[in-house]
């Protein structure tokens, strides 16, 4: 299958139904990221993401959109939710004295 081919297929038949799980969701007060690799590189996320999911639900979704870039991922993480208890993170958290 060809890239173009790959990504017809994602647009006429995956993303109307994963629209309509995230629709089903969003009814029953579930929180979806869906991430989905159609051709190397090439993505498609759908998602109900809404106020109060969890930490866990919303990396998923950050991750999602970073696109396997670890630096964006972190930048995201850092403008998201309070860093300072990471090991990793907490270095970027402190304010120049």
């Amino acid at each position: 299958m060809t890239q173009e081919e790959a990504e017809a297929a994602y647009d006429a038949e995956i993303a109307p139904a994963l629209l309509a799980i995230a629709e089903r969701c969003k009814v029953l007060g579930f929180h979806l990221v869906a991430h989905v690799e159609w051709f190397p590189g090439e993505t498609g996320i759908t998602q109900y993401v809404p106020d109060g999911a969890s930490v866990q639900m919303r990396m998923t979704q950050l991750a999602a959109h970073a696109h396997g870039n670890f630096d964006s991922l972190g930048m995201a993480m850092l403008k998201t939710f309070n860093c300072d208890a990471s090991i990793f993170l907490h270095r970027y958290t402190q304010k120049p004295v």
